[in-house]
């Protein structure tokens, strides 16, 4: 999936609260 390359932040789950 190229996608995930461009969004690595996609893969990771919200809530992990990556912000």
């Amino acid at each position: 999936p190229t996608h995930e390359f461009s969004h690595p932040l996609a893969r990771v789950p919200q809530s992990a609260g990556y912000r």
